[in-house]
């Protein structure tokens, strides 16, 4: 029942497991952020909450951060955010500071079913989410995409789009999330 938890990751045979991530955020339903990418080996993102001691001690609000693992949990480290927004305009932090990443809301956020960011198609990986030093609401959040499995992001759509792979990557439907609408974008 506890709002925070951690990750394990075990050898091949599944009878050796060692801690590879401390303070992923879970739910009352025991669903954890965690997903690893479609169809590439090793890669997989997850959400921490930042203030753990804060949300299980005195029951804080939780602030957490994405983190990403191309090692297969040996190591973590923040989402590396956009330069541009959706309009070309630069974004206005400097990614080596630790209060500029970007973060992403994952299972435990309840606009999302199956699989929240990856494709059918390898590599591709899509998610709603905001650039700061931890995930702001799901209405502030805008819709990031990355080509190459989760090193570079860019900042696709404006507010949070509900989005959905098609033909193994070949088509994403989108729709806005956050108001309602009369049409659908499509790429």
């Amino acid at each position: 029942q506890s709002p925070v938890g951690t990750v394990f990751v075990s050898k091949s045979t599944g009878t050796f497991f060692v801690e590879s991530l401390k303070d992923t955020n879970r739910n009352e339903l025991g669903f954890v952020d965690y997903e690893t990418v479609y169809g590439i080996e090793g890669v997989g993102l997850a959400n921490v909450v930042a203030n753990a001691m804060d949300v299980e001690g005195r029951g804080s609000p939780k602030q957490l951060r994405t983190v990403i693992t191309f090692d297969d949990g040996s190591s973590w480290t923040p989402l590396r955010p956009p330069s541009t927004d959706s309009d070309g305009k630069r974004i206005g932090c400097n990614p080596s500071e630790e209060d500029c990443s970007l973060h992403l809301h994952s299972v435990t956020t309840p606009h999302n079913f199956g699989r929240v960011f990856s494709s059918p198609a390898p590599g591709l990986v899509m998610g709603v989410g905001s650039i700061g030093s931890s995930l702001r609401d799901y209405a502030d959040s805008d819709t990031f995409f990355s080509t190459d499995g989760g090193v570079h992001w860019k900042m696709v759509l404006r507010n949070a789009y509900k989005y959905e792979f098609g033909d193994s990557g070949c088509i994403i439907v989108a729709v806005n999330d956050e108001e309602p609408v009369d049409e659908v974008q499509y790429s």
